[in-house]
Protein backbone atom coordinates (compact mmCIF):
# COMPACT_ATOMS: atom_id res chain seq x y z
CA UNK A 1 0.00 0.00 0.00
CA UNK A 2 1.60 3.65 -0.56
CA UNK A 3 0.54 5.63 1.94
CA UNK A 4 2.16 8.61 0.64
CA UNK A 5 0.11 8.17 -2.74
CA UNK A 6 -0.62 11.76 -3.64
CA UNK A 7 1.52 15.18 -2.94
CA UNK A 8 -1.15 17.68 -3.93
CA UNK A 9 0.79 20.84 -3.53
CA UNK A 10 4.50 21.55 -2.97
CA UNK A 11 5.47 25.10 -2.78
CA UNK A 12 9.19 26.87 -3.05
CA UNK A 13 12.55 24.58 -1.54
CA UNK A 14 11.44 26.04 1.83
CA UNK A 15 8.38 23.95 1.08
CA UNK A 16 5.66 26.45 3.48
CA UNK A 17 2.87 23.48 3.07
CA UNK A 18 2.44 20.08 2.12
CA UNK A 19 -0.62 17.78 1.52
CA UNK A 20 -0.49 14.35 1.63
CA UNK A 21 -3.58 11.53 0.65
CA UNK A 22 -3.05 8.97 3.71
CA UNK A 23 -5.98 6.57 3.14
CA UNK A 24 -8.31 9.12 2.80
CA UNK A 25 -6.81 11.65 5.23
CA UNK A 26 -5.25 14.61 4.72
CA UNK A 27 -2.16 15.44 7.13
CA UNK A 28 -1.05 18.78 6.36
CA UNK A 29 2.59 20.04 8.09
CA UNK A 30 3.68 23.40 7.72
CA UNK A 31 7.26 23.13 8.08
CA UNK A 32 10.35 23.35 5.90
CA UNK A 33 11.57 19.49 6.90
CA UNK A 34 8.40 17.95 6.13
CA UNK A 35 9.21 17.94 2.69
CA UNK A 36 12.65 16.51 3.27
CA UNK A 37 10.44 13.70 5.17
CA UNK A 38 8.31 13.35 2.54
CA UNK A 39 11.00 12.62 0.02
CA UNK A 40 13.72 10.68 1.80
CA UNK A 41 11.78 8.49 4.12
CA UNK A 42 14.40 7.97 6.50
CA UNK A 43 13.86 10.38 9.09
CA UNK A 44 11.35 9.86 11.85
CA UNK A 45 8.96 12.27 12.09
CA UNK A 46 9.10 12.05 16.38
CA UNK A 47 13.02 13.77 15.66
CA UNK A 48 11.77 17.06 14.47
CA UNK A 49 8.97 18.21 16.61
CA UNK A 50 5.97 16.73 16.44
CA UNK A 51 3.32 15.88 19.45
CA UNK A 52 5.63 13.46 21.33
CA UNK A 53 8.56 16.04 22.14
CA UNK A 54 7.42 19.32 20.48
CA UNK A 55 6.77 20.72 24.15
CA UNK A 56 10.11 20.01 25.01
CA UNK A 57 12.20 20.77 22.33
CA UNK A 58 10.38 23.78 20.83
CA UNK A 59 11.92 25.60 22.08
CA UNK A 60 14.92 23.61 23.90
CA UNK A 61 15.27 24.87 27.30
CA UNK A 62 16.79 21.85 28.82
CA UNK A 63 20.42 21.12 29.89
CA UNK A 64 22.02 17.87 29.02
CA UNK A 65 22.09 14.99 31.64
CA UNK A 66 25.69 14.00 33.07
CA UNK A 67 26.12 10.59 34.50
CA UNK A 68 28.98 8.50 35.88
CA UNK A 69 30.51 11.86 37.51
CA UNK A 70 32.23 10.35 40.87
CA UNK A 71 32.38 11.61 44.50
CA UNK A 72 35.19 13.28 45.48
CA UNK A 73 38.15 10.59 46.47
CA UNK A 74 41.65 10.53 48.05
CA UNK A 75 44.51 8.57 47.45
CA UNK A 76 48.20 7.84 48.78
CA UNK A 77 50.86 8.68 45.95
CA UNK A 78 51.30 5.23 44.93
CA UNK A 79 48.62 5.00 43.70
CA UNK A 80 47.13 6.31 40.44
CA UNK A 81 43.91 8.77 39.87
CA UNK A 82 41.48 6.63 38.41
CA UNK A 83 39.68 8.53 35.29
CA UNK A 84 35.90 7.91 35.27
CA UNK A 85 33.44 7.35 32.22
CA UNK A 86 31.38 10.14 32.18
CA UNK A 87 28.70 10.55 29.80
CA UNK A 88 25.66 13.04 28.77
CA UNK A 89 22.28 12.69 27.20
CA UNK A 90 20.01 15.50 25.87
CA UNK A 91 16.32 14.32 25.91
CA UNK A 92 16.09 16.58 22.11
CA UNK A 93 20.03 15.87 20.50
CA UNK A 94 20.18 12.26 22.10
CA UNK A 95 24.07 11.62 22.91
CA UNK A 96 26.00 14.60 23.41
CA UNK A 97 29.59 15.26 24.05
CA UNK A 98 30.68 15.73 27.58
CA UNK A 99 33.80 17.75 27.64
CA UNK A 100 36.60 17.68 30.73
CA UNK A 101 38.58 19.95 32.27
CA UNK A 102 41.45 19.79 34.88
CA UNK A 103 42.85 22.25 37.61
CA UNK A 104 45.94 21.43 39.66
CA UNK A 105 46.31 23.52 43.44
CA UNK A 106 49.21 23.21 45.20
CA UNK A 107 49.55 20.83 48.54
CA UNK A 108 50.70 21.54 51.95
CA UNK A 109 51.42 19.07 54.61
CA UNK A 110 50.45 15.54 53.47
CA UNK A 111 48.58 16.48 50.18
CA UNK A 112 50.71 16.50 47.56
CA UNK A 113 48.25 17.44 45.19
CA UNK A 114 44.72 18.53 44.66
CA UNK A 115 42.80 18.24 41.10
CA UNK A 116 39.45 19.69 40.10
CA UNK A 117 37.87 17.75 37.22
CA UNK A 118 35.02 19.61 35.26
CA UNK A 119 32.71 17.27 33.27
CA UNK A 120 30.58 19.65 30.86
CA UNK A 121 27.95 18.99 28.34
CA UNK A 122 26.40 21.68 25.53
CA UNK A 123 23.58 20.71 23.52
CA UNK A 124 23.24 22.32 20.17
CA UNK A 125 20.47 25.18 21.68
CA UNK A 126 23.11 26.27 23.98
CA UNK A 127 21.81 24.65 27.34
CA UNK A 128 24.79 23.47 29.30
CA UNK A 129 25.58 21.34 32.46
CA UNK A 130 28.33 21.12 34.19
CA UNK A 131 29.71 18.55 37.61
CA UNK A 132 33.22 18.60 39.39
CA UNK A 133 34.83 16.08 41.35
CA UNK A 134 37.73 16.93 43.82
CA UNK A 135 40.54 14.49 43.66
CA UNK A 136 43.52 14.66 46.34
CA UNK A 137 46.49 13.00 46.24
CA UNK A 138 48.18 12.60 49.72
CA UNK A 139 52.17 11.18 50.89
CA UNK A 140 51.64 9.80 54.04
CA UNK A 141 54.76 7.48 53.30
CA UNK A 142 58.39 8.56 53.95
CA UNK A 143 61.06 8.15 51.70
CA UNK A 144 63.43 4.86 51.46
CA UNK A 145 67.15 5.96 52.50
CA UNK A 146 70.16 3.81 52.08
CA UNK A 147 73.54 4.97 54.06
CA UNK A 148 77.04 4.43 53.18
CA UNK A 149 78.93 1.63 55.06
CA UNK A 150 80.66 2.18 58.09
CA UNK A 151 84.56 2.78 56.96
CA UNK A 152 88.03 3.08 59.57
CA UNK A 153 90.16 6.34 58.89
CA UNK A 154 93.32 6.58 59.83
CA UNK A 155 94.54 9.84 61.68
CA UNK A 156 94.32 12.25 60.13
CA UNK A 157 90.61 11.84 59.12
CA UNK A 158 89.69 12.95 55.81
CA UNK A 159 85.42 12.93 57.05
CA UNK A 160 84.27 14.50 54.19
CA UNK A 161 81.12 12.41 52.46
CA UNK A 162 82.94 12.72 49.30
CA UNK A 163 85.71 10.50 51.09
CA UNK A 164 82.97 8.85 53.40
CA UNK A 165 80.15 7.73 51.08
CA UNK A 166 76.82 9.82 51.16
CA UNK A 167 73.36 8.29 51.58
CA UNK A 168 70.82 7.71 48.46
CA UNK A 169 66.89 7.54 49.08
CA UNK A 170 64.13 7.45 46.93
CA UNK A 171 60.42 8.10 46.92
CA UNK A 172 56.73 7.21 45.86
CA UNK A 173 56.14 10.97 45.22
CA UNK A 174 58.85 13.04 45.44
CA UNK A 175 61.36 12.44 42.74
CA UNK A 176 64.34 14.24 44.22
CA UNK A 177 64.26 14.19 48.60
CA UNK A 178 66.56 15.93 50.25
CA UNK A 179 69.58 14.15 51.89
CA UNK A 180 71.21 15.67 54.82
CA UNK A 181 73.19 14.09 58.03
CA UNK A 182 74.80 15.40 61.74
CA UNK A 183 77.49 14.18 63.59
CA UNK A 184 78.22 13.09 66.64
CA UNK A 185 81.70 12.61 67.90
CA UNK A 186 82.24 9.95 70.36
CA UNK A 187 85.83 10.42 72.00
CA UNK A 188 88.37 8.15 74.17
CA UNK A 189 89.50 4.68 73.01
CA UNK A 190 87.37 3.81 70.39
CA UNK A 191 87.10 7.26 68.60
CA UNK A 192 84.58 7.41 66.05
CA UNK A 193 82.25 9.34 64.77
CA UNK A 194 78.54 8.27 64.56
CA UNK A 195 76.69 9.97 61.74
CA UNK A 196 72.94 9.96 60.95
CA UNK A 197 71.95 10.57 57.33
CA UNK A 198 68.29 11.98 56.88
CA UNK A 199 66.07 12.20 53.92
CA UNK A 200 62.67 14.68 53.73
CA UNK A 201 59.95 14.57 51.00
CA UNK A 202 58.57 17.57 49.95
CA UNK A 203 55.57 16.79 52.32
CA UNK A 204 57.54 16.53 55.53
CA UNK A 205 57.72 12.41 55.58
CA UNK A 206 61.61 11.38 56.92
CA UNK A 207 63.56 8.55 57.67
CA UNK A 208 67.20 8.20 58.72
CA UNK A 209 70.13 5.71 58.86
CA UNK A 210 72.87 5.30 61.03
CA UNK A 211 76.81 5.33 59.31
CA UNK A 212 79.82 4.98 61.95
CA UNK A 213 82.61 6.54 61.12
CA UNK A 214 86.09 4.59 63.03
CA UNK A 215 89.02 6.85 63.64
CA UNK A 216 92.21 4.58 63.75
CA UNK A 217 94.01 7.03 66.45
CA UNK A 218 97.39 5.63 67.40
CA UNK A 219 99.17 9.62 67.69
CA UNK A 220 99.27 11.63 70.86
CA UNK A 221 98.33 15.53 70.68
CA UNK A 222 101.07 17.94 70.09
CA UNK A 223 101.89 19.54 73.71
CA UNK A 224 103.23 23.36 74.16
CA UNK A 225 104.02 24.10 78.12
CA UNK A 226 104.43 27.59 79.36
CA UNK A 227 107.94 28.83 79.77
CA UNK A 228 109.76 28.16 83.33
CA UNK A 229 109.40 31.21 85.57
CA UNK A 230 111.34 32.24 88.74
CA UNK A 231 109.74 34.53 91.14
CA UNK A 232 110.70 36.18 93.89
CA UNK A 233 108.69 35.37 97.24
CA UNK A 234 105.79 35.76 98.24
CA UNK A 235 105.19 34.67 94.39
CA UNK A 236 102.16 33.85 92.70
CA UNK A 237 102.49 30.17 91.54
CA UNK A 238 99.06 29.48 89.89
CA UNK A 239 98.11 28.46 86.16
CA UNK A 240 96.49 31.51 85.53
CA UNK A 241 99.31 33.71 86.64
CA UNK A 242 102.25 31.90 84.84
CA UNK A 243 100.22 29.97 81.86
CA UNK A 244 98.64 27.28 80.68
CA UNK A 245 99.49 24.85 78.26
CA UNK A 246 98.50 24.01 74.85
CA UNK A 247 97.61 20.41 72.64
CA UNK A 248 96.80 20.10 69.20
CA UNK A 249 95.56 16.98 67.58
CA UNK A 250 95.82 15.98 63.67
CA UNK A 251 92.38 13.79 63.95
CA UNK A 252 90.43 17.36 65.09
CA UNK A 253 88.20 15.18 66.69
CA UNK A 254 87.28 17.58 69.33
CA UNK A 255 89.40 19.50 71.94
CA UNK A 256 92.16 17.61 73.81
CA UNK A 257 92.19 17.51 77.35
CA UNK A 258 94.96 19.55 79.24
CA UNK A 259 95.32 18.21 82.72
CA UNK A 260 98.20 19.45 84.90
CA UNK A 261 100.27 18.15 88.72
CA UNK A 262 102.12 20.51 90.77
CA UNK A 263 105.42 18.21 92.40
CA UNK A 264 106.70 21.22 95.17
CA UNK A 265 109.97 20.80 96.90
CA UNK A 266 111.20 22.95 99.55
CA UNK A 267 114.38 24.92 99.39
CA UNK A 268 116.50 26.87 102.02
CA UNK A 269 114.92 29.62 103.59
CA UNK A 270 111.25 30.59 102.08
CA UNK A 271 112.96 29.10 98.53
CA UNK A 272 110.33 26.75 96.90
CA UNK A 273 110.57 24.76 93.73
CA UNK A 274 107.35 23.38 91.89
CA UNK A 275 107.60 21.78 89.07
CA UNK A 276 104.11 21.41 86.81
CA UNK A 277 103.54 18.38 84.63
CA UNK A 278 101.41 18.72 81.85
Amino acid sequence: MNYFSTLSRLGRDTAESATVKTQGANIKRVTTLALAIILGMTTSLNTFGNDEFGSKCAPDITPPVLAGVPAAITVECSSALPLPLVTATDVCDGDVLASLSVVFLQGGGNVAVTVERTWTATDAAGNSVSAMQTATRIDTTAPVIACPGDVTLDCPADMDPSNTGTATSSDTCDPDPEESFVDVIIPGENCRIERTWTAIDTCGNESSCLQTIAINDSRPPDLSCPAAATLECPGDISIAANGEATATHDCMIGDPVISSEDDTTDGCGDTVTVVRTW
